[in-house]
């Protein structure tokens, strides 16, 4: 059974919810800044989850950030010029009415 989710594509715009937590990290992956939407919101998907932890390995990260898996179920989003990490739970398919 496919799921949903598997059609999103990177570059697509995707449904957040309201309440949902969005996250900025520092080079060794802890938690520099995070907003919660307050209301839902379109955001353009620019890393999907398979491809967030090749992304966050690139630099020269510690290797106990290269080694866990605390971001690989995050995709990386554009809101409001800034580039997010969103759970991959938290971002939907937009649908046309």
């Amino acid at each position: 059974m496919s799921n949903k989710k598997d059609k999103i594509s990177e570059g697509d715009l995707v449904y957040v919810p309201s309440s949902v937590r969005l996250i900025q990290t520092h080079v060794d992956g802890s938690v520099a800044r995070y907003s919660t939407t307050d209301k839902p919101m379109g955001v353009i998907l620019t890393k999907k989850p398979e491809n967030i932890k090749e992304f966050l390995l690139k630099g020269d990260l510690p290797k106990e950030v290269q080694t866990g898996t605390s971001w690989s179920n995050y995709c990386e989003v554009l809101y409001n010029s800034e580039r997010w990490l969103v759970h991959h739970q938290d971002i939907y398919e937009m649908r046309e009415k």
